[in-house]
């Protein structure tokens, strides 16, 4: 395994453990009010946030597509399962649960989105971009 899967391994449990003491000390989700609506669902302040961090991840870790991608959606699976809500029932209220916990495919599509963007732009300042999306047609 590459350093820099571990790195993004770190960096993703991190991540979540502060998503999940920040939900105990914010009662109202400042991030869910709707930018505008999709026909995959409203495009909010989380999706924006997916965005960012995943630009994030592939910014720093350009090589772990394969590991990113499969946390976001184990994670957005794993908080849509009734799993995920017995367990936020006994830990947190679970209008907690309701209120900050629930899966989007849009933010799976945010996640690729950012992360694509992320290697672009390390690419693009290091000035190997079109080495990136270099093809060899001989």
């Amino acid at each position: 395994m590459k350093l820099s899967s571990v790195y993004s391994y770190i960096f993703t449990l991190v991540l979540i453990g502060s998503l999940l003491v920040y939900e105990k000390y914010v009662e109202d989700d400042p991030l869910d009010i709707p930018i505008t609506y999709t026909q995959l669902g409203p495009l909010n302040g989380w999706t924006v946030m997916h965005f960012l961090v995943f630009m994030m991840m592939g910014y720093l870790f350009p090589e772990a597509l394969f590991q990113s991608t499969l946390w976001g959606l184990v994670w957005e699976v794993l908080y849509t399962t009734e799993m995920a809500k017995k367990y936020f029932k006994t830990s947190a209220r679970i209008t907690q649960f309701t209120l900050w916990w629930r899966g989007e495919i849009l933010d799976v599509i945010a996640n690729l989105l950012g992360y694509m963007c992320g290697v672009m732009l390390r690419y693009h300042q290091s000035g190997q971009l079109g080495t990136l999306f270099k093809i060899d047609l001989l």
